[in-house]
């Protein structure tokens, strides 16, 4: 779904997404974006394990994430 993981800085989806949420594993949400092209960009975030939630047009998915 997404890809590469880990990553350094950008993902990139196989499928049209719409929205996503990014969280910590603690549960904090750390970025919302609304998705307009297949790729996203993480250098903002810390390295560590984040939870991403991505609306797509098939529904709800969610992802395990490793930034370095």
């Amino acid at each position: 779904l997404l890809y590469p993981n880990p990553t350094k800085d950008t993902i990139i989806f196989n499928e049209n997404v719409n929205l996503i949420y990014v969280y910590a594993t603690s549960g904090i949400l750390v970025q919302k974006s609304e998705i307009k092209s297949k790729e996203l960009d993480l250098s903002n975030l810390n390295s560590g394990i984040y939870i991403i939630k991505m609306q797509t047009e098939n529904g709800i998915r969610i992802a395990k994430l490793i930034k370095e």
